[in-house]
């Protein structure tokens, strides 16, 4: 399993991640932040496996961020404090980055794994982020399901 590589504390400095491939991280420092890089050839569903060192339900000692690489923005980001698969969906094919740190003063300096699986098609049914606010909801057709996740304590 590969490993990252320090320093990774940035978007520019990111480690590659390749698709359907574990990498074992570990953030050194309550501070560190490891960034991850990966590419898609197409939209689709994307499962993000981390597999953590804590075993908590109730204290996250791990925040995973998803980003877009061309706008920068955030299109979702997950706490946990014990093994989690989060699945939300990319919109098309391009490079997105992956930002693992710690979120309050839960830390844990031991390693962790994080796998990222795309099934390529639609996004049809995946709620996107941003849509915290009325401005930004995600269209929602009547008898049709909808697949999203409470990111955080505060994701509306």
């Amino acid at each position: 399993m590969p490993i990252e590589q320090e320093p990774n504390n940035n978007s520019a400095s990111a480690n590659s991640l390749t698709l359907g491939t574990s990498m074992t991280g570990q953030l050194a420092t309550s501070t560190d932040v490891d960034w991850y890089r990966f590419t898609t050839t197409s939209a689709g569903s994307l499962s993000i496996v981390l597999d953590v060192p804590t075993s908590s339900t109730y204290s996250d000692y791990f925040r995973v961020g998803l980003y877009d690489a061309t706008s920068g923005a955030l299109m979702n980001s997950y706490l946990t404090g014990s093994d989690k698969t989060f699945q939300t969906a990319v919109p098309g094919a391009g490079s997105y980055f992956l930002a693992i740190d710690v979120p309050s003063y839960n830390y844990s300096g031991s390693s962790y794994s994080v796998t990222a699986n795309l099934v390529a098609g639609s996004v049809a049914g995946f709620e996107s982020e941003p849509n915290n606010a009325s401005t930004t909801a995600d269209a929602l057709t009547l008898g049709t399901s909808m697949t999203g996740q409470l990111a955080t304590s505060t994701d509306v």
